[in-house]
């Protein structure tokens, strides 16, 4: 599994995160999942999905814990880039 430093105290988001990572080095280690292919296409997939549940809950806590207004929203704008990041990807698989 990949070395990270994404744990943040609270153990449904860190476990959350070690899920994300597990799955993405699958993606990684998976030489059958190639950009084109029905594999590749549905781990990512799967990845999109689980990115955006585990974004909700984590949005929901750090405002719950009384994480200042400001550090929340600039949590929250990072979860969008990271967002925005996975539909080009999306897109520029889909053309080629």
């Amino acid at each position: 599994m990949t070395e990270f430093s994404l744990r943040v105290g609270v153990p449904s988001i860190d476990r959350e995160h070690l899920d994300l990572v597990a799955h993405l080095d699958r993606l990684q280690a998976d030489a059958d999942a190639n950009p084109g292919t029905d594999a590749f296409s549905e781990v990512l997939s799967h990845l999109g999905r689980q990115i955006n549940a585990h974004f909700d809950s984590e949005e929901v806590i750090l405002r719950d814990c009384g994480m200042p207004a400001q550090s929340v929203l600039g949590h929250m704008r990072a979860h969008t880039e990271i967002l925005d990041q996975y539909a080009r990807l999306n897109l520029e698989l889909m053309h080629g």
